[in-house]
């Protein structure tokens, strides 16, 4: 009885992750938007403690009298993934003031997760410099501005090299 009771919480993860890496397979293969009936995954008590959406503005540096545009369609809290990223990135870039910014948040539960290396790699395709970087592996956060002096950027030269923690690799 007290083995069951101690390998029950391992059982629960074996699922969920197995589930989750089924679910993430289909996705990859079709695309098609999240069901509501799955917009717990996205939006549960976890990712608001790991991401809470009263913080969220401070990580993307909003300040009072900025306009801000939330893309997807969501609840208003996180949005929904977006079909086509690299277009995304390009139409992004083209609305964005020149001193505007683009903040794009992930979480390792999200079904359409992105590595921090493979959404910088797209951004710095669509000329945009990272400028922040917070979170982990995990969770993370990164604000990116239109493109500018190298040397001013956290990337630099090398989208590899990003601030002081790294956020994972797509090799």
């Amino acid at each position: 009885m007290l083995q069951a009771f101690l390998y029950a919480p391992f059982g629960l993860l074996l699922v969920v992750v197995v589930l989750h890496t089924l679910l993430r397979l289909v996705r990859h293969f079709y695309k098609f938007p999240m069901p509501e009936l799955l917009a717990g995954v996205i939006d549960n008590p976890l990712r608001r403690e790991i991401q809470p959406p009263s913080e969220m503005p401070l990580r993307y540096n909003i300040e009072a009298g900025m306009t801000v545009l939330e893309v997807g369609p969501g609840n208003g809290r996180y949005t929904s993934e977006i079909p086509e990223p690299e277009r995304a990135l390009r139409e992004f870039y083209r609305v964005l003031k020149s001193s505007g910014t683009l903040a794009c948040s992930e979480l390792l539960t999200d079904p359409d997760y992105f590595l921090a290396q493979t959404l910088i790699r797209k951004a710095r395709a669509a000329k945009f410099w990272l400028t922040k970087r917070v979170g982990n592996f995990f969770a993370y956060t990164l604000v990116f501005e239109k493109q500018r002096n190298a040397a001013q950027s956290l990337d630099g030269a090398d989208p590899a090299s990003c601030g002081e923690s790294s956020l994972g690799s797509d090799r």
